[in-house]
């Protein structure tokens, strides 16, 4: 529940840095997020194949954060501030 409240604020940061600049980057360490996360953030917004290919791929990638991020940030359905937070976790190569 404490993850997801990270999460959470980190997503409410993300969208106030929108409305201001979109070209800052997001100050994540690995620490601050694991697989389970990125697959809680974007769960809501994949159909059901590509929520299964990115289980698949998260078992095959021993569950690296920055391999799930990637698996899913071409996903069009994505909003986004969940893209940027992504973009930061697939950057800090978790």
């Amino acid at each position: 529940m404490l993850k997801l409240l990270s999460l959470l604020m980190a997503l409410s940061i993300c969208a106030g840095a929108l409305a201001t600049e979109t070209t800052t980057q997001l100050p994540l360490t690995c620490e601050d997020f694991d697989w389970g996360d990125v697959e809680t953030l974007v769960q809501p917004y994949l159909d059901d194949d590509v929520y299964v290919a990115l289980v698949m791929q998260s078992q095959s990638s021993e569950y690296h954060t920055s391999a799930a991020a990637q698996q899913v940030l071409n996903e069009e359905t994505l909003p986004e501030p969940i893209i940027r937070l992504l973009t930061a976790l697939v950057d800090a190569r978790c």
